[in-house]
């Protein structure tokens, strides 16, 4: 069984995130990397949050309740759809988050898989019948962006993991997937990234907030 890393970057803002990376780990890490579905890279003249987040429940939906049809893939990431220089993986801004308005924590992050992958996938579809790959808070505790709040500066005096060269002197949050064993040699395995991240609206009233990001293993 491998294990892969997720490496999740938070936007300064912290308003909303999506898979940059994904990281093939072992024992150590191999510096293999792979990239959402459509990805629009940062340095990319057409690269904007919007063109990469994609968020359930829409802001424009005045009832709090997420729909039956609601797909769990971005329009850009509902088929294998890999722009040049963001391949998918072969198998071969938490430091800010307590002083975000409205969250009473960073959120759960829930990784599902599957081997059959539609474009009409839905996001209570995968929830009820897919298979929990992996599920843990969106803050992994260690995780940082280099600021002036103390803890960031608490967080970078942590012992540390290697840093990736991509990541600079930050910190990304990761998350560890565990891949089924049975996958077949040559097989396309699908990973949904699902970060449940409800904002207070006043009392105990709760809004639905979900981010969601897709992306591919290419197995070998």
């Amino acid at each position: 069984m491998k294990l892969y890393n997720l490496c999740i970057l938070v936007t300064s803002a912290v308003a909303h995130s999506w898979v940059e990376k994904a990281i093939l780990s072992a024992q150590e890490l191999t510096g293999l990397v792979g990239f959402p579905r459509g990805n629009v890279p940062r340095e990319s003249s057409l690269f904007s949050d919007d063109a990469m987040t994609n968020l359930l429940l829409p802001s424009v939906r005045k009832h709090n309740v997420l729909e039956e049809s609601d797909l769990i893939c971005k329009d850009t990431q509902s088929t294998y759809n890999y722009t040049n220089g963001s391949p998918a993986l072969q198998n071969g801004h938490v430091t800010k988050l307590h002083s975000t308005p409205n969250k009473a924590s960073s959120g759960l992050i829930s990784v599902y898989g599957t081997a059959n992958p539609q474009p009409s996938d839905t996001l209570r579809g995968v929830q009820e019948h897919g298979q929990l790959l992996s599920r843990a808070p969106f803050d992994d505790g260690t995780c940082y962006q280099i600021n002036n709040t103390p803890e960031s500066v608490r967080r970078r005096g942590l012992p540390q993991r290697r840093h990736w060269a991509f990541e600079g002197a930050d910190l990304w949050c990761t998350i560890a997937v565990h891949l089924p064993s049975d996958l077949r040699k040559g097989s396309t395995y699908t990973l949904y990234w699902v970060w449940d991240w409800p904002s207070s609206e006043g009392g105990h009233h709760m809004r639905t907030e979900i981010y969601t990001t897709c992306l591919d293993i290419l197995v070998e």
